[in-house]
C-alpha cells in the first residue's frame, strides 16, 4: 500500500494536502504512512497538483492523530462509563455472591 496510495493520489490529481490526508486515513504504520505522504508531497510539489511536501506530511499527521488516537481516547472513555454504570456493578455483585470470585479460605469460613 505504501506504493499504491501515492500513485493513486497522483492519478486522481489530488493536491498535496488532500493526498496526505487521504494517506493519513489509511491504516498504515506510522513510519510507512509518513514515507508515503512525504513521497506524494514530493511528487505533487514537482507536478502541477499544488501544495508542498510539508503540507502533505502535516495533513497526514493531523488525520493520523485525529483519526486514530482521538477515537481511541473517546472509546476508552465510553467503555469506562459503561463499566461504571449501576447495571454493570449489579451484575458483578451477583457474580460474586454466586461464588465465582471466592477463594478457598473465604469459602471454608462461610461454611462454619
Amino acid at each position: 500500500m505504501i506504493f499504491v496510495l501515492p500513485f493513486a493520489a497522483s492519478v486522481l490529481h489530488l493536491p498535496a494536502g488532500v493526498g496526505g490526508a487521504w494517506i493519513g486515513t489509511s491504516e498504515f504504520a506510522d513510519a510507512a504512512g509518513f514515507a508515503a505522504a512525504q513521497t506524494y508531497g514530493a511528487v505533487a510539489e514537482h507536478g502541477q497538483r499544488g501544495g508542498t511536501q510539508d503540507q502533505a506530511v502535516w495533513a497526514f499527521t493531523l488525520m493520523k492523530v485525529v483519526g486514530r488516537d482521538v477515537r481511541i481516547g473517546i472509546w476508552a472513555f465510553v467503555m469506562a462509563l459503561i463499566a461504571s454504570t449501576p447495571a454493570s456493578r449489579a451484575s458483578l455483585n451477583s457474580a460474586r455472591s454466586g461464588g465465582a470470585f471466592q477463594n478457598s479460605s473465604s469459602a471454608s469460613s462461610s461454611r462454619r
